[in-house]
């Protein structure tokens, strides 16, 4: 290939550059072929280097998206002309990020590649003509089992054999951990915890396996729960099981003690595979020919161990299917921030720089000098304690090497300096590595720190050396929640198994979702918008399977305008994808119910009116609209109710994503999953095929594949490890294979019946007897719990409304940006659409604003057509013009929120004194007219709930010869009073007349700063105009 031939071109050339001999140095002590690998491999790396810097030549100069996509596609075309080979062209790909990276951080700059490289291998074929031969050979020896089948032996050996060959066929568990984990079970004299709902009757047991993640917590233990789902034959089998006599009968242990068992008196053994993994994979095809004909081959995969996917803890099963969700007390959202507040770490007060990343091997360095020895004299603790000590007055360090130190130094008063050395080189690279790769602060949610420990644990090759980087990481862990506020994390974490992994496994019900929102509604330490925020975060994570660090990106422009809105997740200057799988388009109304649907449109309506730069956070929370929320304040508020109201310590924010992947399985896997899942799965039928169109284009053979798309993964098989939590459920025999008829011979011999429990049936039901007819005595039989209650539960139970009122959500500024933009010529449909508004409210607006805008001054010139609020600047506008200042700005947003409830209570009152008001006011004079006290008197009284008579200002005119002097001095009693216009003493009398004017908020810095004698705001008839506009219905 081309790229051959120039790395071929290059290592016969005959120059040899200082690289090539630095090269060829290093290459000295390796072999011959590998000597070649390697040469190909730097060289490569030179020439990627090249092509690099010939694209980027002047990286200041990239200033714009635009601009370094243009720049980056010319660098891509010239890998793609360089390097044929795929091999090659992913190396040099991967060193050209590489080598961005280091020029993001060189030039801070903040720009991303819209394209990364992935590669898919296939997977090993199972199915071969082996394994088809095996399967084939399985089938028929089962078949001559089953035709054999009675209930009347009373061989212990014929009985366990019976039962264990129906685990594997009838109910479809073919892991050997599972078979394993039940023969454990049945050898004991305990009887089975058996329980069931629909047509599911499950078992959970703990298996026993180094190679498989924990997945929940028992007694303080992380172990491996799995549902083991049986069907009616295998319960009769039980049932059978436990009426045989096994005095004096042993269970088998190994798995191939197991396997010798049941292949004892087995017809066609000999051609029967030599491995118990092999027999139970290859009667996979009998049970999904016989039992399960419309399983999927990626469930089959799972049930065969090929594929790892964890159950739920029986206590989270219980939840979904009997679900119970009690209230807290607490109503504020600051009840539920556990992170207490640490006092931090505060270096000394240095004027030089603090140490960079590039300057660490300097770090290294000081930390290995206190432990050299000099003379073979041996270090003494309070020589290192000094060494210690010097170094954090020396030098300027960061808070995380400071920590370190400070570490170091408290273990040297219970250990010897020979253990303090090795602490420190066991964990000195790792802890640099995480501080400066990650950024270790109180801002991280336990997951997330969890994961960044895990890598590093990971990274250990043999067990013994992750269970001893386990146990110091957790000293110094301990050490740093003080130093750093990290959060703290489980003893269980750090568990002394450090090979094996844990599976948070987790799936919040419907009914305890809507307990969280309700709830959020009803805390009274955050605002309206606030709590639409909060909700809007919960529901994008539930609905849609964001991760908490992909809500924290999400920009304004991320969000389309379309009809089903979807949300882009790109990195950003808040943060980077996870994943190059990452990088996604997902659709958000399609997926809500009614009510989240309103909650978000409301949310997203007030975000794209107040919010003017695209680049700025979608989802906020307190005053600071330019930085997104705070990770770990929600984290923790999410989380913590979900364990009070559930009572289910496991709960954490992630299980809202674990639910909304594993009910998006349910969809793809069930023909009907509310009815299975009433409390998990609430679509009704119409939005359950609009959203399976819409995701799996009516078609489920790339099913999962769509699933792990949708969630950010690069294939499904992540996607099944961490947050499919119901396999085991779907794996299982459905509704279908219950109603199905048997006839009296199969129904005997199997055990599902007794002769005369299927002749009555047979009568019972005009001759047509079914599986089904046969659950009710064997339930009894086996004492198997019912989960579901005799009273339904229903899902919207609760008569709280989640939408929110309009009033709550549409502001002032909406309103004017929406009359702003018809003005312009948008139309009201483009309006409703742009702004999630309802096309009336904005009609009612735009009728309201007009018949404002029709009222004129009255003049005894003919000429005059002068708008009472629109001067002629602004003929052609719908809204007068904007509050310029911030205090304005706060003064109107705090008048409308005493309006809301004031105006309830007195409504004909204030629309009174407001269409006065609008009636009595000039452009060309601020304030309102009054031509009697009386009239001011009722103005006065009707804002006096928002407005203290300290803010008006009265301008009088003609009072001198006014016959109602002291009721105009009574009525103007506390207001500030200047003479406009005195009026004469002689001549004809008259009533006199006031303008009443609402003082600036900023009139005093406007006053010194323009030499004025008073300054008034039209504030005042801005918010009237509003008020009316958006209240009044013409």
């Amino acid at each position: 290939m081309l790229a051959g031939k120039v790395l071929q071109s290059i290592l016969v050339g005959p120059t040899t550059s200082q690289n090539q001999i630095r090269h060829n140095q290093d290459l000295s002590s390796i072999s011959q072929p590998d000597q070649t690998h390697c040469a190909n491999s730097f060289l490569l790396e030179d020439l990627v280097s090249e092509l690099f810097h010939q694209a980027f030549f002047a990286p200041c100069t990239i200033n714009s998206d635009e601009i370094f996509i243009e720049v980056w596609e010319k660098f891509e075309a010239s890998l793609l002309n360089t390097f044929g080979q795929q091999k090659d062209f992913r190396q040099a790909f991967k060193r050209g990020e590489h080598l961005l990276r280091h020029c993001q951080k060189q030039f801070n700059r903040p720009y991303f590649p819209p394209t990364t490289i992935v590669t898919n291998r296939e997977p090993k074929q199972t199915r071969d003509s082996q394994w088809l031969s095996y399967s084939w050979a399985i089938y028929d020896s089962y078949e001559v089992w089953r035709q054999n089948l009675s209930t009347d032996t009373s061989d212990p050996n014929l009985r366990y054999k019976s039962l264990l060959l129906s685990l594997i066929f009838e109910s479809g568990q073919f892991n050997i951990d599972v078979i394993k984990a039940f023969n454990k079970k049945i050898a004991q004299s305990e009887p089975l915890l058996l329980s069931r709902f629909s047509c599911y009757t499950c078992l959970p047991l703990i298996l026993e396996s180094n190679s498989i993640n924990t997945n929940t917590d028992i007694n303080g233990d992380r172990v491996t729960e799995y549902q083991c789902y049986l069907s009616i034959h295998t319960l009769a089998q039980l049932h059978l099981w436990n009426k045989t006599s096994k005095n004096q009968w042993k269970a088998p242990v190994r798995s191939d003690l197991i396997y010798k068992r049941l292949n004892d008196n087995f017809s066609s053994s000999d051609s029967l595979p030599s491995k118990f993994r092999a027999f139970c994979s290859c009667a996979a095809s009998w049970y999904e020919r016989n039992r399960n004909p419309h399983v999927s081959q990626a469930l089959i995969e799972f049930r065969t161990g090929r594929t790892s996917s964890y159950s739920l803890p029986s206590n989270n099963l219980q939840q979904i299917i009997q679900p119970q969700a009690s209230m807290p007390k607490a109503t504020s959202f600051g009840d539920f921030h556990l992170q207490i507040e640490q006092p931090r770490a505060t270096p000394h007060e240095r004027t030089i720089n603090l140490i960079s990343n590039a300057n660490l091997a300097s770090f290294y360095s000081m930390m290995r000098a206190p432990f050299k020895i000099t003379s073979g004299q041996k270090l003494s603790p309070t020589e290192l304690s000094t060494a210690l000590r010097s170094i954090t007055e020396i030098y300027p360090l960061e808070n995380w090497q400071s920590c370190f130190i400070g570490w170091l130094q408290f273990k040297l008063l219970s250990c010897q300096p020979s253990t303090i050395n090795s602490y420190k080189n066991t964990l000195l690279k790792d802890w640099v590595y995480m501080n400066t790769e990650h950024t270790l602060t109180h801002d991280l949610t336990p997951v997330e720190l969890e994961e960044v420990y895990q890598q590093q644990i990971d990274r250990r090759k043999s067990e013994k050396s992750r269970k001893n980087f386990s146990a110091r990481l957790k000293d110094l862990h301990s050490f740093a929640c003080s130093y750093l506020t990290l959060p703290t994390l489980g003893d269980e974490f750090f568990h002394h198994d450090a090979t094996q992994e844990h599976t948070r496994a987790g799936i919040i019900d419907e009914v305890l979702f809507r307990a969280l929102l309700e709830h959020i509604h009803s805390l009274t330490d955050i605002n309206t918008l606030d709590k639409l925020a909060l909700q809007s975060i919960c529901i994008l994570s539930y609905r849609c399977g964001l991760r908490m660090n992909e809500l924290y990106k999400i920009q304004m422009r991320n969000i389309s305008h379309c009809d089903e809105v979807w949300i882009d997740i790109r990195p950003n200057a808040f943060g980077d994808n996870k994943t190059a799988s990452s990088l996604r388009r997902l659709p958000i109304l399609p997926l809500l119910l009614n009510d989240e649907k309103a909650i978000f449109d409301s949310y997203l309506q007030h975000k794209r009116s107040t919010t003017k730069n695209r680049a700025s956070p979608f989802l906020t929370i307190g005053e600071n609209t330019t930085k997104p929320f705070d990770k770990s304040a929600v984290s923790n508020y999410v989380g913590s109710f979900l364990r009070v109201a559930s009572g289910l310590e496991h709960f954490v924010f992630y299980h809202l994503r674990h639910s909304c992947l594993s009910r998006l399985q349910v969809m793809l896997e069930l023909p009907s999953p509310s009815e299975v899942l009433p409390h998990f799965y609430p679509y009704d039928k119409k939005q359950h095929d609009d959203i399976r169109t819409l995701l799996f284009k009516n078609s489920s053979l790339k099913g999962y594949w769509e699933i792990a798309a949708f969630a950010g993964h690069e294939d499904p098989t992540v996607t099944f490890a961490h947050y499919f939590h119901l396999s085991d459920l779907l794996a299982a025999p459905q509704k279908t294979e219950y109603l199905k008829p048997i006839d009296s011979s199969d129904a005997i011999k199997s055990g599902v019946f007794t002769h005369d429990r299927y002749w009555m049936m047979h009568k019972k039901h005009q001759q047509k007897v079914i599986l089904a007819h046969g659950l009710k005595p064997l339930f009894k039989k086996l004492n198997v719990k019912a989960l579901v209650s005799n009273s339904a539960i229903h899902i919207n139970a609760s008569t709280t409304s989640l939408i929110p009122k309009p009033q709550d959500t549409l502001s002032i500024e909406l309103c004017y940006q929406v009359l702003d933009a018809i003005a312009c010529g948008h139309s009201i449909d483009n309006m409703a659409f742009e702004y999630r508004l309802n096309s009336e409210i904005i009609e009612q607006w735009f009728t309201n604003a007009q018949y404002i805008k029709s009222l004129r001054v009255s003049s005894a010139n003919a000429n005059s057509n002068q708008s009472r609020i629109f001067s002629k600047n602004r003929q052609h506008s719908l809204a007068p013009g904007r509050l310029k200042t911030q205090k304005e700005k706060e003064y109107a947003q705090k008048f409308n929120i005493k309006l809301r409830p004031h105006y309830r209570a007195h409504r004909e009152q204030f629309i009174e004194q407001m269409k006065y008001c609008l009636h009595h006011c000039s452009v060309s004079h601020s304030g309102v007219y009054f031509n009697h006290p009386d009239k001011l008197l009722r103005f006065l009284e009707a804002f006096k709930f928002a407005i203290p008579n300290s803010h008006w200002r009265v301008v009088t005119y003609y009072m001198a010869s006014s016959s109602l002097k002291e009721e105009w001095m009574l009525a103007c009693k506390g207001l500030k009073v200047i003479t406009e216009e005195e009026g004469k003493t002689t001549g004809r009398s008259g009533h006199g007349s006031v303008r009443l004017e609402l003082i600036s908020p900023n009139e005093k810095n406007i006053l010194d700063k323009k030499h004025l004698s008073k300054y008034s705001s039209h504030l005042l008839t801005y918010l009237m105009f509003f008020t009316f506009v958006m209240v009044t219905k013409m």
